[in-house]
């Protein structure tokens, strides 16, 4: 299994890998802090050293604060979980939906969780690169996370319909957060 994951990944790559050049510029030019496709940049390095206008930056981020104003207003009743027409009428069932309601929006509210960092994260890598995703994990303290992938550590697979069916998540960690993640003994 391992051995067919990593040849489809290899497989992945190698479609993904025309795309890092225009990814590079689009990094340079729109969304400056991510620039890094071709080459690794230095901490310190002047990222915008080329810029010489600040507009498609600007404009990125415009975009961004307004699909995310438009699509995720800041009200905690924007949405309601309902049950399927041919079950309604059942109290339990609207019980249940209305639980299930006050469950996602208490994980979706919760500021500790991050969401309003994801999304904005989400929305500008949509504005320069086209692609993005967001990642929902379990989390002790605060019930879910929320976090931006970024086309550059994401790479995507497409099954014959073409919608998304595997996406490979390749992040890079110092030790101390690979072992307080795995365990030391991992």
């Amino acid at each position: 299994k391992v051995k067919r994951a990593l040849t489809r990944l290899g497989q992945l790559k190698s479609l993904k890998e025309p795309w890092l050049p225009h990814w590079q510029l689009l990094g340079e030019y729109i969304h400056t802090r991510k620039q890094s496709f071709t080459s690794e940049q230095q901490k310190g390095d002047f990222l915008n050293r080329e810029l010489f206008d600040s507009g498609a930056p600007k404009a990125n981020k415009t975009m961004a604060s307004t699909l995310i104003g438009m699509l995720w207003p800041p009200s905690t009743k924007r949405f309601e979980l309902q049950a399927p027409k041919k079950i309604q009428g059942d109290t339990e069932v609207k019980l249940y939906y209305e639980t299930i309601t006050e469950i996602v929006r208490k994980a979706l509210d919760n500021d500790k969780a991050g969401l309003r960092s994801a999304l904005d994260e989400y929305m500008l890598d949509q504005g320069a690169f086209g692609t993005s995703g967001i990642e929902i994990s379990e989390h002790e303290e605060h019930d879910v996370i929320y976090r931006a992938w970024s086309v550059k550590e994401m790479t995507i697979g497409e099954g014959r319909d073409g919608v998304v069916d595997t996406v490979y998540l390749e992040l890079c960690f110092p030790v101390y957060r690979v072992i307080q993640e795995y365990g030391v003994d991992n």
